[in-house]
């Protein structure tokens, strides 16, 4: 799997014209000025560019599971912080980040609630996190070598309401394909699947 995602992020996801309109939209709402910044799945790091190119003064840290990962965004951007940790059990104290992102990782998360919890809890400004999201029931749609987990929206919003100190959300949300070729079940190709992309805004204490 690491070696996928090296041929995908190694020509994709580095440069502002990389984002996706709803990144775009989101991202545009964050004040980056001399802002401190966790990528939580970072990759092989790209979103490093992003940033630095949308405000010099960010100052990024990655963090990311593989441990190969890690090792190539460190050889591709030796300027910046890039750290091994499992998103689920940050090693990080509350407020530690400014701001921060965490996209293309809650999907494929079993202990989903863990990670949201922990990315929104080291956030002392913003939090923006990709979800996946249907009106059908919480399931697995992927297969033995990648879990694809699609959050039920009553679910997801029962978690939001549990979140200490959220003043404001946005959500920019559009509807996607799985994909199919994944899928062992004609219910779940039928299955509504949502992209949710959130900017929780809350009050540092």
């Amino acid at each position: 799997m690491d070696n996928h995602y090296k041929q995908f992020y190694g020509s994709a996801r580095m440069k502002y014209d990389d984002l996706y309109e709803s990144e775009k939209r989101i991202f545009g709402l964050l004040n980056l000025q001399n802002r401190s910044i966790l990528d939580v799945g970072c990759a092989l790091g790209g979103f490093y560019n992003v940033f630095k190119s949308l405000d010099s003064s960010a100052k990024y840290t990655g963090i990311d599971f593989s441990e190969s990962l890690i090792l190539e965004a460190k050889n591709r951007y030796p300027e910046a912080n890039f750290i091994k940790m499992d998103a689920t059990q940050l090693e990080f104290e509350n407020n530690s980040f400014d701001i921060v992102v965490c996209n293309s990782v809650q999907a494929h998360i079993p202990n989903y609630r863990s990670l949201i919890s922990e990315v929104y809890r080291v956030a002392k400004y913003s939090c923006v996190l990709d979800t996946r999201l249907t009106f059908q029931n919480t399931q697995n749609i992927g297969d033995e070598d990648l879990s694809y987990y699609v959050l039920n929206m009553g679910e997801m919003f029962e978690i939001i309401e549990k979140l200490e100190n959220l003043q404001t959300f946005v959500l920019h949300s559009n509807k996607i394909t799985p994909n199919k070729n994944k899928l062992h079940s004609k219910d779940y190709v039928d299955v509504g699947v949502f992209s949710g992309l959130f900017l929780f805004e809350k009050q540092a204490k």
